[in-house]
C-alpha cells in the first residue's frame, strides 16, 4: 500500500531558526525520500537483494534516532511544547513510521519472494539430478561437479 499521497509534507528545515530542529527535520526529509524510493522499487517487483539502501537507511535510522532523542530531552535549547512545530514534527514522525512499516512489509514480501524463487531451482536442480539413464541409473551430473 502506498501511503505517499495523504502524507503532508514534513515540517521545512527552514520552519525554525533552530539548528537542532533544522538537522532533524533535514535527516527526517532524507530518511523518508530513501525509504519513498525503495518502496517504489519494491513495488516494482525489485528483488529485496538488489537494492543498495540498507546501509544508508541505517545511518539516517540511527542518526534520525539521536536527534530525535536531543529535541525530546531538550538539550537542543528547543523548547517545543505546545507549540505548532511540536504537533507538525510528530505527524512528520508518525508518517515517517508508517513508511518504515510499509517498507519492512514489502522488504519481507521480497524476501520470501527471493525464497521461493531459489527453492524452485534448487528443486529443479534435485529433479535434474534423479533423472535417470537409459540402464535405470541414475546419472551423476557433471554440471555439479559429482
Amino acid at each position: 500500500m502506498d501511503r505517499r499521497h495523504d502524507e503532508t509534507p514534513p515540517p521545512s528545515a527552514n520552519d525554525s531558526e533552530d539548528p537542532a530542529v533544522s538537522e532533524f527535520v533535514g535527516v527526517m526529509g532524507r530518511l523518508r525520500s530513501v525509504i519513498a524510493e525503495e518502496n517504489d522499487l519494491l513495488n516494482r517487483g525489485l528483488p529485496a537483494t538488489m537494492l543498495d539502501t540498507i546501509e544508508l537507511k541505517a545511518k539516517l535510522s540511527k542518526e534520525f534516532g539521536s536527534k530525535g532523542g536531543d529535541l525530546v530531552n531538550g538539550s537542543s535549547g528547543q523548547d517545543l511544547n505546545g507549540s505548532a512545530l511540536q504537533e507538525q514534527l510528530l505527524n512528520a514522525t508518525a508518517q515517517l513510521y508508517a513508511m518504515t512499516e510499509e517498507n519492512r512489509q514489502l522488504l519481507s514480501n521480497a524476501l520470501s519472494a527471493t525464497r521461493r524463487r531459489v527453492d524452485k531451482v534448487m528443486e529443479a536442480i534435485r529433479a535434474l539430478d534423479d533423472t535417470p539413464t537409459n540402464d535405470g541409473e541414475t546419472s551423476p551430473d557433471v554440471r555439479l561437479g559429482r
